[in-house]
């Protein structure tokens, strides 16, 4: 739960230190773990909304994309290694998931047509991270969370996303991060 109060902030390395950071910040502490378990209520009860309409998807493809999202959102010991300010995200993506099934029960092919926009990234990406043998921790990585914010914003524009989003800027952003780290 410190974590919570040392994320963004320079590395605390003795207890000292930790103790002077926890004594500063009690009172945000209290409130981000309110928070946090306000969220993780929202996060469990939309996963289980979610499982169940997923049980019911007709389309395989989709179906598949979204039980590999949601492997990548929700595993064993997401809550410890996912940035807090991800973590109050992780609602707004299940309810994308959500309005992304109810949408593509009534229109399969424009579901298609949106996942083809995101499918290469995603692979992309992922086919990056298992080659990095662990190196690469996609739970830090800004790119990763474009990938959830570009899902937003074409299964459920409604929800908006904090700052803009398209398959164009995908492929900027990558391209950057390609000349930035070679070898990725």
């Amino acid at each position: 739960m410190a974590a919570l109060f040392l994320e963004g902030q320079a590395d605390v390395r003795s207890a000292t230190a930790f103790e002077q950071r926890l004594h500063e910040h009690r009172a945000t502490l209290l409130l981000k773990a309110e928070e946090l378990a306000n969220t993780a209520q929202s996060v469990m009860q939309l996963y289980a909304d979610a499982q169940t309409r997923l049980k019911a998807c007709r389309s395989a493809s989709v179906r598949d994309d979204i039980q590999r999202q949601l492997g990548c959102l929700l595993y064993r010991g997401f809550w410890r290694v996912t940035p807090y300010r991800q973590l109050r995200e992780l609602p707004r993506y299940l309810k994308a998931v959500l309005h992304r099934l109810e949408k593509a029960a009534q229109d399969p092919l424009r579901d298609l047509k949106q996942f083809k926009e995101i499918e290469p990234f995603l692979e992309r990406y992922w086919t990056a991270v298992r080659a990095a043998h662990g190196r690469w921790v996609p739970e830090i990585d800004p790119f990763r969370w474009q990938l959830e914010e570009l899902r937003v914003s074409l299964f459920a524009q409604q929800l908006k996303t904090p700052y803009p989003v398209s398959a164009k800027r995908m492929q900027e952003a990558w391209a950057q991060r390609a000349a930035e780290k070679p070898g990725r």
